[in-house]
This record gives C-alpha cells, sequence and structure tokens, in this order.
C-alpha cells in the first residue's frame, strides 16, 4: 500500500520540488507559471484518480455482492440436490436391506452404493471449492476498500494544497504583464545587435577570429555606429578608456586610415588580454596598450580616482575619444573626469563618444560636460546606451 501512495504522489512531489529550484534559481515568471499550471493539473490528476479508484473499489462491490448472492443460490440448490440425492440413497438402501434381510449386501450392489455415495463427495468437493473462491474474492474487496481509505487519507491535505498553489499563480498572472513587456524588449534587443553584428563583419578584412560583443565589451549596435563613425572620419589619433573587443575594431579602422590607437586599462590583466589580442590580429604596429592604474585625478571639482594621468600626457590632436571606463564601481561619476582632464588635448574638432550612457552617473556625467565645456554638442545616437558628442574648439 505504501509503494501505491508513493506512486499516486510522485508526480505531484517532482513537480512541487522542480518549481521551487527554477522559481529560486531563474525567477523567470513565466516559466514559474506553466509550472505552477503543470503542478494544478496533476494535483487534479491524482484526485480523479483517486475518484476513478473509488469509483472501481464501488463497482466491484456491486460485483462481488451479485456474484456472492448467486453463489448463494448455487450453493443451496446444490445442497437441496444432495439432500436430495441422500435420501434418495437411504430409501435405495432400505429396500435393499429389506430384500436380504439382515445379512450383508453383496459385493457388487456394495460397489454401486459407494459409487453413488462417490457422486455426493464430488458435489461436495465443487461446493468447497466453490466456497473458496467466494472467500478469495472477498479478501480482494476488503483489500481494495483498505488501499482506498489509505490513499484517501494520503491524499487528505491536496485541497489545501491546491488552494496554495492557485493563490500563487494568480500572483504570478498579476506580474505577467510588466514581465511580458521587458522579455518583448530583451527580444527585440538581441533581434537588433543579430542585426548589427551581420553589418559590422564586412566593415574590416580581419586576419584572425574578432573578439566577442556584449556583455562587459560594447554591444555590437553601439560598435556598428562607433565602427561607422571612425571609419567615415578617417582619424589619426584615437584615444579609448577602457581596453578590450572595440579596441581591435578600432585598429583595423585606424590601420585603414593611417592613424593609430592608444588603450588605456587600470588593470594588467585586462592590460595583457588586449595586447594579446592586439598581437594576434598583427595591429601591435597601429594600437598601443597602455597599463594606467586608477590614482587621483586631482581635478579642481573633483579628487576620485581616474586613470593616471601621466599615461596621456604625450597625447595631442586627439580626433575621436571613446569612453568605456573606469568601471562604474570604482567611483561615483567615475567616467566624468574624461573630459575635463582630455577637453584640451582634442583636436579641434573631435568625437567623443561614451559607452553605458543609459546608467544614472553616466547622464549625470554628460549634463555637466555639456554645462561646463564650450563647443561641445550631443547629436542623435542609435541607442540609449551610447552618447555621441561633437566638439569645435571654441575660436576655430
Amino acid at each position: 500500500m505504501k509503494k501505491l501512495v508513493l506512486r499516486s504522489l510522485a508526480p505531484v512531489l517532482a513537480l512541487v520540488a522542480t518549481a521551487a529550484a527554477v522559481l529560486a534559481a531563474v525567477d523567470e515568471t513565466r516559466w514559474a507559471l506553466t509550472l505552477g499550471l503543470l503542478v494544478l493539473g496533476s494535483a487534479a490528476g491524482l484526485t480523479a484518480e483517486s475518484f476513478r479508484r473509488t469509483a472501481a473499489v464501488r463497482a466491484a462491490l456491486t460485483r462481488s455482492a451479485r456474484d456472492q448472492r448467486a453463489a448463494a443460490r448455487e450453493l443451496t440448490a446444490r445442497f437441496d440436490g444432495l439432500a436430495g440425492r441422500i435420501d434418495r440413497l437411504e430409501s435405495r438402501t432400505a429396500r435393499r436391506v429389506e430384500r436380504v434381510g439382515d445379512k450383508t449386501v453383496g459385493a457388487a450392489g456394495l460397489r454401486k452404493i459407494v459409487g453413488e455415495a462417490g457422486g455426493g463427495d464430488r458435489t461436495l468437493t465443487r461446493l468447497e471449492a466453490a466456497e473458496r473462491r467466494l472467500l478469495l474474492s472477498t479478501e480482494r474487496v476488503r483489500l481494495e476498500v483498505q488501499d482506498v481509505h489509505e490513499l484517501a487519507a494520503a491524499t487528505s491535505g491536496l485541497p489545501a494544497a491546491v488552494d496554495r498553489l492557485t493563490a500563487d499563480v494568480v500572483t504570478l498572472t498579476k506580474r505577467v504583464p510588466a514581465d511580458r513587456f521587458a522579455t518583448r524588449d530583451l527580444i527585440v534587443e538581441a533581434v537588433r545587435n543579430i542585426d548589427a553584428t551581420l553589418q559590422l563583419h564586412p566593415l574590416v578584412s580581419a586576419r584572425a577570429p574578432l573578439p566577442p560583443t556584449g556583455g562587459f565589451a560594447m554591444s555590437a549596435r553601439n560598435l556598428l555606429h562607433l565602427v561607422t563613425l571612425v571609419r567615415d572620419a578617417g582619424p589619426t589619433t584615437v584615444v579609448e578608456l577602457g581596453s578590450g573587443t572595440s579596441t581591435v575594431w578600432l585598429g583595423y579602422l585606424a590601420e585603414s586610415a593611417g592613424g593609430r590607437v592608444v588603450a588605456l586599462d587600470h588593470l594588467e590583466e585586462y592590460a595583457d588580454a588586449t595586447t594579446t589580442a592586439v598581437a594576434a590580429h598583427g595591429l601591435d604596429g597601429t594600437v598601443e596598450v597602455r597599463l594606467a592604474p586608477l590614482t587621483s585625478v586631482g581635478l579642481p571639482t573633483t579628487d576620485q580616482p581616474w586613470y593616471d594621468r601621466g599615461a596621456l600626457a604625450d597625447l595631442r590632436e586627439i580626433d575621436v575619444l571613446l569612453v568605456d571606463g573606469p568601471p562604474e564601481r570604482t567611483a561615483p561619476l567615475a567616467r566624468y573626469p574624461a573630459l575635463p582632464v582630455l577637453v584640451d588635448q582634442l583636436a579641434d574638432r573631435a568625437w567623443v563618444l561614451l559607452d553605458d550612457a543609459a546608467r544614472d552617473d553616466e547622464k549625470a556625467a554628460v549634463t555637466r560636460w555639456l554645462d561646463e565645456i564650450d563647443g561641445l554638442e550631443q547629436v542623435a545616437a542609435p541607442t540609449d546606451s551610447l552618447v555621441v558628442l561633437r566638439y569645435t574648439r571654441p575660436g576655430t
């Protein structure tokens, strides 16, 4: 019986465990809703199974009662027939005794009487077999009734569990509209980045596999706009604050234009990784990766950590400045110092691009740049996460 209960409850237990794991690890509402509905379906199925088994037992009880009545009638008829035969046998024996008087009947007569009595023994044997079958049928019915009672006891908590799961599903359903739009936006963004990637690769003739976009690296959409702008501008000097995937792409463009790229990184491991990628593409003569640890920036308006200014002191006439570092965790408004430090080293006409521009700190940095630096104007960009600024030195 324990095995029966475990087999009945296994689907519900398995689905509840799966739903709890997925909700704890992923917090994806749509999958959570689906799992909740599956658990409800399993619980409903188990309840229906219990009802089916009860109905089956009731039917078995009805059939057993009918069989018992029929067997009783059969037993009565057979016992009546046996009693009649015994009466007839006694009468026949009495008549024979009368014929022979007090003498013992002959051997042939005895065999006939014993044969007739043997017929009664066979009838009794058949009746005993029928009685045994009836007892076995009754025992099977008793065991099935016991199974139903135990199953009912084991599943007695199902209604409350179903109520709780229903409440959870209702709660999740209320979250679906907002999550649906968020999921839609993610899908749209992924498709747009795939489209940008397909447009990117024909723009350069790579000599090795290009590093991946996205994640900590610049997205494919932003990189496509950067590559297109730099290709059209044909810059002599490109400075990148924060090295990585974009460094290799800028290297190919600068090589075509006869320019150079200087990329800074504050961590040695990332600087080394970018240097290795640059060498793999044969861009050593065009791209220079410099290690610039974070130190006090020493500006009148802020003394926050920023790249060691000594790593940039020799640079002049910067045509394109890509601000993609330091990371936001290093300080509030971590990227703000870029223009106050480098504005005097920009070419008379230059482009400034800021990645991750949808974040609050980057928005605040752009607002301050536009307020504090003359000759700076914002131009349209294809995404919210990239800001493009055009700089024209006053008086030129």
